[in-house]
């Protein structure tokens, strides 16, 4: 019986070793975050919170079946010290320290106001 059983679990080690990568995470790391050194440019779409802008930054990617160039967007919140950004808004978002649970960006500067 124990040879029985160590024969299955050498048997479970090779496939699991044989076993090719899944797409799922490859297709992940095509959607990886963003990296904190990049400044981002976005259209304002929330001030509704104290001190805190909700930008949406719109970016293409390649399908990875269709070769298709897809329109992704995203959503950042991001510090306005001031509070001098409004809806509608192009903005500059740059990189900055934690400051809290969802906030990563502060607004650097208004490209375009809203009209």
């Amino acid at each position: 019986m124990a040879a029985l059983s160590s024969s299955l679990a050498i048997s479970s080690v090779q496939q699991l070793q044989a076993r090719p990568a899944r797409p799922a995470a490859r297709q992940a790391a095509a959607f990886m975050p963003v990296r904190a050194s990049q400044s981002l440019q976005g259209k304002v779409v929330s001030t509704n919170q104290s001190k805190t802008a909700v930008v949406e930054v719109a970016t293409l990617q390649v399908h990875p079946v269709y070769q298709k160039r897809v329109r992704v967007t995203k959503k950042y919140m991001a510090h306005d010290e001031q509070q001098q950004c409004s809806v509608g808004d192009v903005v500059v978002l740059a990189p900055s320290r934690p400051l809290s649970k969802t906030k990563r960006f502060t607004v650097d500067s208004i490209v375009k106001k809203a009209q």
